[in-house]
């Protein structure tokens, strides 16, 4: 493997530094500040280890935002479960309710009418 360096222009097509539609190679190189060095045709670059380690750091935040989005999941998960067996318990109260009053419909009591 060379110590080829990794042009900015390249990195920002990869998404670094993509903010908006006001982005630009411009922003993201004002962002890499010192990180930045210049290729043999002048190009605005950044080394081979420095894009290796920004590859690394963005892949462990994809992989955290991974990790919480499945977590929200199975919380929402839990949630629904949670609130279904409670649909269930009431809907068996009412059956309850019904069986004891011949099969009839359950009157609200007086006072909620």
């Amino acid at each position: 493997m060379t110590d080829t360096p990794v042009p900015v222009a390249i990195l920002f097509a990869e998404g670094f530094g993509v903010r908006g539609p006001w982005s630009s190679v411009d922003s993201l190189a004002r962002e890499l500040g010192e990180h930045i060095v210049y290729n043999d045709i002048g190009q605005r670059c950044v080394t081979r280890d420095h894009a290796r380690h920004m590859f690394a750091e963005r892949a462990q935040q994809q992989e955290r935002q991974r990790q919480r989005r499945a977590e929200s999941a199975a919380a929402d998960h839990e949630h629904r479960r949670a609130e279904t067996s409670a649909q269930r318990a009431r809907l068996a109260s009412l059956a309850a309710q019904q069986r004891e009053q011949g099969g009839g419909l359950v009157r609200a009591p007086e006072d909620v009418r």
